[in-house]
């Protein structure tokens, strides 16, 4: 039976005068039985999305800082 494993992943950064500027990223994804009874699968698969996740929102901040990224 498949499930479904959302990772979420925010990040905010300080500029001066007291403003800031942020990112966030939601995935969802189904996993099928395998990966779910495999637990080093499974790890591996959850590390995966988040350094994706990470990744995404790092660029974006970047792409909010310099609009021609």
């Amino acid at each position: 039976m498949p499930a479904k494993l959302n990772i979420g992943l925010s990040r905010k950064v300080g500029e001066a005068n007291y403003s800031s500027r942020g990112a966030s990223v939601n995935l969802e994804v189904e996993l099928d039985s395998g990966t779910i009874s495999d637990r080093q699968l499974l790890r591996r698969r959850v590390r995966s999305l988040y350094a994706m996740a990470r990744r995404s929102v790092e660029e974006e901040l970047a792409r909010i800082f310099h609009p021609l990224f």
